[in-house]
Formats: structure tokens, C-alpha cells, sequence
């Protein structure tokens, strides 16, 4: 609860203060802003490197936020955007957890949930004009999660407390795709038995772009 309230006053404290989403007086005519708001659906591709991990039905992850936007030029093709979002991350698999150690049971599956906040950090390209609104984009960048466990089913101090990734968003007006991948494994080392190996995932989908 306490993750939602920061992130809706955040938000909301972007969309009251003019100030931050246009440049006043002669710059406002050259330099504009997009795609401030955003949010989208991922299929989870999960990887193991051990043959014992089962996936069984849907992963999936739902995202919005918030995103800074600031040209690097006048025509406001390129430019750099730093923001701050939700996740929410819902993983079926056959992984059990034995106090803090991770483990495989055949058959046996289980839904694990997180939740949590990310900070991207993104470089940006797209085809617009100040009066242009359907325009292509591809944005690209990497983001920090800080991750937290849902409903109990994983232990809290499993969890790595922030998690890397890479992604990238290309598309056309409305429809954009979207790339992500993991650079460190979700749970921490030590709760890994050593043949295990790391445990991160692939997230592809859309995401949908506002103001």
C-alpha cells in the first residue's frame, strides 16, 4: 500500500506543476515533450540453467509510470527521459521454497508474485513534430527494480533488493513492442543451491505511451 501512495502522489505531482511537463515563453514553440505516462503487459519467458525448472501456464508482469522527458535537441526527435514506476510480476512454476533454499518438485506448481518500484533511465528517438502526434519511436534504456514479495508464498530475504535489466520499446502512434531482460538472477545467491544457477526472465509485450 505504502508503494502505491508514493508512486500516485509522485504522479500526481507531475501532472499539477505545469512547470515540468513544457518550457515557458519562446522555448515552449521549440522544445516539446512526449510520452511522459506510460504502461503496458509482458509475457514471461523465465530462464534456469538447471533442467529441473518447469513452467506450467501463464507468467506475467503489468507496468505503468511516470517518465521525465528532456530534449537534447530543438526539434525534439532525440532525447534522454528519467522516471519512476510499478511492476507487478506473477511467476507459475515448480520451484518450492524449503525455508530459504530454493528447490524443484515435479508436478507441483505454484504461483509466486512480486511487486515493486523501478527507476528507468532511457535514451529516445522518435519521428515527431511539436504538431505531429502519430509519430515512430524507439526508445531505449535500463532500469533498476526494488522488489518485494507477494501473499507470503516467498520468503522476503530471498529476494535481491534491486534488480538490472535492459529493455527496449519500438513502435507507431498506439502500438509499441517491447523488449526486457534481467542482468542479475531475482533471488539472491545464497538462496540458490550451486547446480541451480541463475534464475531471471524475458519479458516481451506492449507498452502504451501518454502525453
Amino acid at each position: 500500500m505504502k508503494t502505491m501512495q508514493c508512486l500516485w502522489f509522485f504522479t500526481v505531482g507531475l501532472i499539477t506543476f505545469p512547470s515540468l511537463w513544457a518550457q515557458k515563453g519562446e522555448t515552449e514553440a521549440i522544445f516539446y515533450r512526449e510520452d511522459q505516462l506510460y504502461f503496458g503487459l509482458n509475457y514471461l519467458v523465465v530462464q534456469s540453467q538447471t533442467s529441473a525448472f518447469e513452467l506450467q501456464g501463464l507468467s506475467s508482469q503489468f507496468q505503468f509510470g511516470v517518465l521525465r522527458d528532456i530534449p537534447l535537441h530543438a526539434n525534439g526527435r532525440w532525447a534522454v527521459a528519467l522516471g519512476l514506476g510499478f511492476e507487478r510480476t506473477n511467476i507459475r512454476s515448480n520451484s518450492q521454497w524449503e525455508g530459504t533454499t530454493l528447490r524443484y518438485t515435479p508436478n507441483a506448481y505454484r504461483t509466486y508474485s512480486y511487486q515493486g518500484l523501478s527507476i528507468p533511465i532511457e535514451f529516445r528517438w522518435r519521428s515527431s513534430t511539436p504538431t505531429k502526434y502519430a509519430f515512430w519511436r524507439i526508445y531505449s534504456g535500463v532500469k533498476w527494480k526494488r522488489n518485494w514479495a507477494v501473499g507470503g508464498a516467498t520468503p522476503s530475504d530471498v529476494l535481491r533488493p534491486w534488480v538490472p535489466s535492459v529493455y527496449t520499446a519500438i513502435g507507431y502512434n498506439t502500438w509499441n513492442l517491447y523488449f526486457s531482460t534481467t542482468l542479475q538472477s531475482i533471488y539472491r545467491t545464497e538462496a540458490l543451491i550451486v547446480d541451480q544457477g541463475d534464475i531471471g526472465y524475458l519479458a516481451l509485450g506492449l507498452v502504451f505511451f501518454l502525453f
